[in-house]
């Protein structure tokens, strides 16, 4: 699959950043002066194909896009805390594959569950086993077998959910922990 290259971010100040720019990277600064340094990510723009794109992702539908590991796309949110599904966007911004998180995708028992729903409802009054997205997680950028992690919630608890990136497909999932 062909891959992006000079991906930036444009600043509303009219800098570029590199999309591998770290603050860590930086000259010595505070966090606060990092930001008014580079300004606020208004756009970005990359070359696919031979061809060049822009695009500010936020005015197309998603709250949160991240670079793929391979740099062939992008993964793509609605939200940036509670999408119930996820994509992957080819150079182009063509939809390559949609990723919906699945309930109970680490097979609770119904003990487990009625657990669950009884510890939601003295918590929260309420028990919604929504299944969703939180965002791409851990450096998937060190990953080298095509599968893509993403931090979400099976209804149940929080979790790290597996997909085939080529494909959308689910290839697993586990529990997720702040430790990890």
């Amino acid at each position: 699959m062909e891959r992006i290259t000079d991906y930036v971010s444009i600043r509303d100040n009219g800098k570029t950043r590199p999309s591998n720019a770290k603050w860590s990277d930086s000259p010595e600064m505070t966090w606060s002066e990092y930001w008014d340094y580079w300004g606020n990510e208004v756009a970005n723009r990359w070359v696919y194909r031979g061809e060049s794109y822009q695009a500010n992702f936020r005015e197309i539908g998603y709250e949160w896009v991240d670079f793929l590991f391979d740099e062939t796309g992008f993964l793509a949110f609605p939200d940036i805390y509670c999408s119930p599904e996820a994509k992957i966007l080819n150079g182009d911004l063509s939809v390559r594959c949609t990723m919906h998180p699945a309930f109970n995708v680490r097979g609770f028992s119904d003990d487990r569950l009625e657990e669950a729903k009884r510890d939601s409802l003295s918590c929260y009054g309420h028990w919604t086993p929504l299944p969703h997205f939180k965002r791409q997680v851990r450096n998937n950028k060190k990953r080298t077998d095509g599968i893509i992690e993403i931090e979400g919630n099976d209804g149940l608890a929080d979790c790290m959910y597996f997909f085939d990136a080529q494909t959308g497909a689910l290839v697993g999932a586990e529990p997720f922990t702040w430790t990890d």
